[in-house]
């Protein structure tokens, strides 16, 4: 666990997802709050260094940003970032906690070889145009690159890249 380390050598991240549940829905801007208290009181912190939005699935980008606003301001995160946002949300988001003096520090999108959307979208520049760090995920497809699963092993069903189609491309990887 992080705490057998020095604060100062671990970077702990989280993320506030935004399900329909009563919280969200009756005090959308105090649930990220409620929610990373409960968060830091489970892992015995003080704080996060980043504190993430799982997807732009929530009320409205400018009553989250708030929320997230105060996570900061309150001391129980050190920055803000984002969890499969599309340029556009990315954006969207980063103005809106601008309105609060918090800037947008990441956006953590699932990015490999075979899933190349962050990079055909332009995601990737506008994240390095706006001093965002781009943080990847996935990066060997759930292990599809790795030679672990092939055509006649795919991986389980319920991984996202199962629905790759298996294809003779390159010697490497077999997609």
């Amino acid at each position: 666990m992080a705490r057998k380390y020095p604060r100062d050598q671990v970077v702990v991240q989280t993320k506030f997802c935004v399900p329909l549940d009563a919280e969200n829905l009756l005090r959308p801007t105090h649930s990220p709050a409620a929610k990373l208290k409960r968060s830091l009181e489970r892992m015995k912190l003080d704080y996060v260094d980043i504190y993430l939005v799982h997807g732009p699935i929530h009320q409205s980008k400018a009553t989250v940003a708030k929320g997230m606003a105060e996570c900061v301001q309150k001391g129980m995160a050190k920055c803000i970032g984002v969890s499969n946002y599309s340029k556009e949300d990315m954006i969207e988001m980063q103005e809106e906690l601008a309105k609060h003096s918090i800037p947008l520090c990441t956006n953590q999108v699932e990015y490999s070889p075979a899933r190349r959307l962050p990079e055909t979208s332009s995601l990737i520049q506008a994240c390095r145009d706006r001093g965002i760090v781009f943080q990847s995920y996935s990066s060997l497809a759930q292990g599809r690159l790795s030679g672990k699963y092939n055509k006649d092993h795919p991986p389980p069903k319920t991984y996202r890249s199962a629905a790759i189609r298996w294809r003779r491309t390159s010697r490497c990887c077999g997609l």
